[in-house]
């Protein structure tokens, strides 16, 4: 379990390159069972999404979230829901990126797992923005940034208010 540890503390604090690495997969190799592997590869596709490998992170996204909507523990299920929805829209599949965001929010909302609405919130602001719908980016993007600024994650709205000053179209 210290690898899965490990691997989730380089995610979560931004780097990405090395919860990939070693940390990372030795995670998912060395996970004792059915629900430490589930977690470990939610957060490998986590780590391979940010990493801007979406194909391999969907293709575990999808198994993963079966296994995670089966265990009841809806706060996993609800971010790898985001994740998959990160994960189509940067394969320009705009609709379906859309569905599962908004899939993945409804769960965390009703979880009460603020970390993944934000997320998810941040998400549906980018889809919004590749969809040519500024307005709606807006909101969504001042909508994430109301939710990580309210949980205290620092690093989250930092990258969500940078995200939203971007001139870029779609990323």
């Amino acid at each position: 379990m210290a690898h899965f540890y490990l691997a989730v503390n380089h995610l979560l604090t931004g780097d990405f390159e090395e919860a990939l690495t070693e940390a990372g997969r030795a995670s998912l190799d060395k996970a004792p069972d059915r629900v430490s592997r589930a977690y470990a590869a939610l957060f490998l596709a986590f780590a391979l999404l940010e990493h801007g490998d979406h194909d391999q992170a969907l293709q575990r996204l999808g198994p993963t979230m079966t296994e995670l909507e089966g265990f009841a523990f809806p706060q996993w299920h609800a971010l790898a829901a985001v994740l998959t929805g990160e994960a189509y829209r940067r394969g320009r599949r705009l609709e379906e990126a859309a569905t599962a965001t908004r899939t993945g929010i409804e769960i965390a909302t009703s979880a009460q797992y603020w970390y993944a609405v934000g997320t998810g919130e941040r998400v549906a602001a980018q889809i919004a923005r590749d969809a040519r719908d500024l307005q709606e980016a807006a909101d969504a993007f001042d909508r994430a940034l109301c939710t990580f600024n309210r949980i205290g994650a620092r690093f989250e709205a930092a990258r969500t208010r940078a995200e939203a000053g971007s001139d870029k179209g779609p990323s």
